[in-house]
């Protein structure tokens, strides 16, 4: 067996454990399967630089029997687009912001955050840059209490980062997300309830 078929195998083995650890539900993994998932990112590593784990990630999708279990799909295929344009600036604010609202959330967390700016750059309801729109009044809580200025991000960070760049989107169209609180909340009473993750929750 080549070595790159034996990196790739490994790669595969982690992925799947990790879609274990994230409570992910992983479907007939059959020896017939991981041989087809096998061949699948071996060529898409040949096509695309960037393939190997983003052929994994383009395959997380939201499981809408439930609410928000990852799940990795019969036949995963590899995208050899370019990737979202985000100048180095906005890269950086979203990083900072995931940073200061889901430090403690993985890469999932940290991914759906920048997702729902994102979000909110294509709605008509709100600015219409990553700028404008994280740094609009009253709308995100790190950067009216300083939170965000002082946020270092981190590995997770950029590996979030780079999963939306490449068109993971578990976001479901989010627009809003807070703290899962048990009482009332405007969100509660105001916006369609779409999904919880760790402790927050996403809203439309």
């Amino acid at each position: 067996m080549k070595k790159e078929k034996i990196g790739l195998l490994l790669e595969l083995a982690i992925q799947v454990t990790a879609g274990m650890l994230v409570g992910g539900v992983i479907s007939k993994l059959t020896l017939d399967h991981l041989d087809r998932e096998l061949e699948q990112m071996i060529v898409a590593r040949q096509s695309n630089g960037k393939a190997g784990v983003i052929a994994a990630v383009d395959a997380i999708r939201k499981d809408s029997s439930a609410p928000y279990k990852i799940t990795i799909e019969e036949e995963p295929v590899a995208t050899s687009q370019a990737g979202l344009d985000f100048t180095d600036e906005e890269s950086q604010q979203l990083m900072k912001l995931a940073m200061a609202e889901a430090e403690n959330q993985g890469v999932i967390g940290k991914a759906l955050v920048m997702c729902v700016v994102k979000n909110r750059v294509e709605s008509d309801q709100f600015p219409n840059t990553i700028e404008d729109v994280i740094f609009q009044p009253g709308q995100f809580s790190p950067v009216s209490d300083g939170r965000y200025y002082e946020a270092v991000p981190d590995e997770e960070c950029y590996e979030a980062l780079e999963w939306v760049i490449n068109y993971w989107d578990g976001s479901a169209g989010a627009l809003y997300f807070e703290a899962n609180y048990s009482t009332a909340t405007w969100h509660k009473e105001n916006l369609e309830e779409l999904f919880t993750y760790c402790d927050v929750t996403f809203y439309k």
